[in-house]
């Protein structure tokens, strides 16, 4: 972790976006991570489309999707 420390930056999100890149903290947060996949390619209204079947929840207002709870 030393070595990535003068090149990167640890975030706690669950899935982060940064430019083109799209990464997640592991294998706990696939459906977040698919569903962030589909809206940067394909748009927040199919990324919505897709994710109604889902078990999680988008926040409305934010491309990084964290689990909400109602």
């Amino acid at each position: 972790m030393e070595k990535l420390a003068a090149c990167a930056t640890a975030v706690e999100s669950r899935v982060e976006i940064d430019g083109k890149i799209v990464t997640s903290r592991g294998p706990g947060t696939t459906m977040e991570f698919s569903v962030t996949l589909v809206e940067q390619l394909l748009g927040k209204e199919k990324a919505v489309e897709v994710s109604g079947p889902l078990v999680c929840l988008i926040p409305d207002s934010s491309i990084n999707l964290n689990l909400v709870s109602k």
